[in-house]
């Protein structure tokens, strides 16, 4: 076990400190700052805090596994990934300010993402912390954003663009407001506690998972999904205000609280295509005996398709 408790301040030191973790292609600056030419790994070493201070490094930084619980030492510039999950970290001070490629942060305990670089290049992924806050979060992600499996009561402070995924799944969110403006491809928001989707992007290029909340209707959610849709295990009773435009599946329809005349019918793709024609919802959201009976009285004549 290598056991540090303050950074070097002698040039020996940190040369030895280098070689006994197997760096190499390194600089150290006048100021004993550390650029490294390549990649610096050390992982699953017990380090709990560097006790260097590294500069730029050209590769991917790992310090994952080590027990760390500061960030001190980081370097300022990664050029590749930043990896500095499963610690014991509380806090994203003295992280990178620039990672060309992506950040890593899961399975530590931060409660914010406050000291987080400004500028990533590809995913930020924070899962499995204790977040209550999104405070720090970078305004833009060129990849996915993954913030589930935190205590988020709401998503103030998020990313207003996600490039690709975005996934909140397995909070405590009652709202999606401040969600991200775009998101460029899947969007997960099951296992909260949603009551409305409102504030979420009105179009999703990708699967859309809003399953297991405590919604009632869909109004307010994203008016055209470029992929799946699951809306089960909620307490949505109509098909009012579904998406206009669902590119891909609409899944475990049949395990929700929709009547059992449309779960029952099987081509549900073909009720949301008529249902505003044939007016099969009643204002309070109940299916129109009536007019479901014309509806279906068209489709086996063949006359809908």
């Amino acid at each position: 076990m290598i056991k540090l408790f303050d950074q070097y301040n002698e040039y020996n030191q940190v040369k030895d400190w280098l070689d006994k973790m197997d760096i190499t292609n390194y600089t150290i600056n006048d100021d004993l700052t550390v650029d490294v030419n390549g990649h610096v790994l050390f992982s699953l070493t017990i380090l709990r805090e560097i006790p260097i201070q590294f500069g730029k490094v050209s590769g991917s930084f790992n310090c994952s596994k080590t027990l760390l619980t500061t960030l001190k030492g980081c370097p300022k510039i990664v050029g590749g990934n930043f990896n500095c999950s499963d610690n014991k970290l509380t806090s994203l001070e003295y992280s990178p300010k620039y990672v060309d490629g992506s950040f890593y942060c899961y399975n530590n305990k931060l409660t914010s993402l406050e000291g987080c670089s400004i500028n990533i290049g590809i995913d930020l992924v924070c899962y499995n912390n204790d977040l209550t806050s999104l405070k720090g979060c970078p305004l833009e992600i060129n990849g996915s954003l993954s913030v589930y499996g935190n205590d988020l009561t709401s998503l103030e402070h998020c990313a207003l663009k996600v490039g690709r995924v975005f996934f909140c799944h397995q909070n405590l969110l009652t709202s999606l407001e401040y969600s991200p403006k775009y998101v460029g491809g899947n969007f997960y928001c099951y296992g909260n506690k949603l009551t409305s989707l409102s504030g979420c992007p009105e179009k999703i290029n990708g699967n859309f998972k809003c399953h297991n909340n405590n919604l009632t209707s869909l109004k307010d959610g994203p008016l055209e999904i470029n992929g799946d849709i699951s809306f089960n295990d909620n307490q949505i009773t109509s098909l009012n205000n579904f998406p206009k435009i669902v590119i891909g599946v609409i899944e475990h329809y049949n395990k929700t609280e929709l009547p059992n005349e449309i779960i029952n019918f099987k081509n549900i793709k073909l009720i949301l295509k008529y249902q505003d024609e044939y007016g099969i919802w009643n204002s309070d959201g109940s299916l129109n005996e009536g007019r479901w009976g014309i509806f279906n009285k068209d489709f086996k004549a063949g006359i809908l398709n």
